[in-house]
């Protein structure tokens, strides 16, 4: 059984359409739709109150207070029966129809199912520039700092399918109206499949994404960072930068003002060399949690991935240390400096992506 869950404010105007969708989608399902309603000032309440009258399988429940998207996936959570539980915007931005292929994956096995704007089928329709930006930033910052939510291509989505074994226990702190995220970072799921669906233009009404949700949004990242510790990878990834600065400054001396060689080539040398030195630390002590196979093969593997990943860096370092030694006349030990601290947050992002990322099970 599904229990789909709609948290509603001032949608009066969509939630008719909508529920008549998921009436009509779900109509060989075993299902309840439960709508969540904070004391809506159009009184959406008083029209979901009139379908819950009228069809046992949706029922209402009335909060006072604007309290969240968040808290009222859970108030929901806690009032619903089945054994699947969903939850999607009263917008009319989720097609409902989606939820059939859904349905679908759970029945193959899935645990969790994402309905997603960002994987093959899937997009955006009308999307303002300011728009695309907000959501795209908000994804790297989960990637970045979460590598968990890698799991999926589009863990701001708001709409998906979960067994409710696989968040039975788990502790939630509703604050962002991004449930999923957390829910992919603390759930107890194996099986993640996205299905595509196009993210629709809204018909009537106003967006809910505001500075507000943005602020809120921030304030849920971190505290998550906090709670999974998951800081402590980014100053461990510091740490074997720093060391990889003094294997990297020492040889660019020594070559330079020892063995006498043209400073940029000597660069060339302190890189590589400080590569393989961050390699050995980071595959050993950063990602350690999120290697899978330590195999000779595979090892290999990661280091050719994290050599070929880092020559943006020392393009990027190489291209400060020109600049900065040749334009602006500074010391290239000081220089180098500059040029390896402009380079690491991209090495950062990199290595978390592509060298020891999280994949989808």
């Amino acid at each position: 059984m599904l229990s789909l869950l709609i948290p509603t404010y001032n949608e009066k105007e969509n939630i008719p359409e909508l529920l008549e969708r998921i009436q009509k989608t779900l109509q060989s399902s075993e299902y309840e739709v439960i709508v969540v309603d904070d004391n809506s000032p159009d009184e959406t309440w008083k029209v979901a109150e009139g379908f819950s009258k009228r069809f046992s399988e949706i029922r209402l429940i009335r909060r006072l207070g604007k309290l969240g998207l968040s808290s009222a996936f859970l108030d929901g959570l806690k009032a619903s029966k089945g054994e699947l539980v969903g939850l999607i915007d009263s917008d009319l931005q989720h097609p409902p129809e989606v939820l059939t292929k859904m349905l679908d994956e759970i029945s193959s096995g899935a645990d969790l199912v994402v309905a997603s704007r960002y994987v093959r089928g899937g997009g955006v329709s009308n999307w303002p520039r300011s728009r695309q930006v907000i959501s795209r930033g908000a994804r790297l910052l989960a990637n970045i700092l979460l590598p968990k939510v890698r799991a999926v291509k589009d863990p701001m989505s708001g709409y998906f399918i979960i067994r409710r074994k696989s968040i039975e226990g788990i502790q939630l702190y509703p604050r962002s109206f991004k449930i999923l995220l957390e829910i992919l970072v603390k759930g107890n799921y194996r099986k993640v499949v996205e299905v595509p669906y196009i993210f629709e233009t809204r018909k009537h009404g106003k967006s809910k994404l505001g500075t507000e949700e943005i602020w809120n949004y921030l304030k849920h990242l971190l505290r998550l960072v906090k709670e999974t510790k998951s800081y402590l990878r980014v100053f461990r990834f510091i740490a074997v930068g720093l060391i990889g600065v003094v294997v990297n400054e020492s040889i660019l001396w020594f070559m330079t003002a020892r063995v006498g060689f043209f400073y940029l080539f000597s660069a060339i040398i302190g890189t590589e060399l400080a590569i393989v030195n961050n390699f050995v630390w980071n595959d050993l002590w950063t990602f350690d949690d999120m290697i899978r196979d330590r195999t000779v093969k595979s090892t290999f593997s990661r280091f050719l991935k994290f050599n070929i990943s880092m020559v943006g860096g020392t393009a990027i370092s190489l291209a400060v240390l020109w600049a900065l030694t040749t334009l602006f006349g500074l010391n290239y030990l000081f220089s180098n400096l500059f040029a390896i601290g402009v380079a690491m947050l991209w090495n950062y992002l990199v290595s978390i992506t592509f060298v020891w990322g999280f994949t989808p099970h």
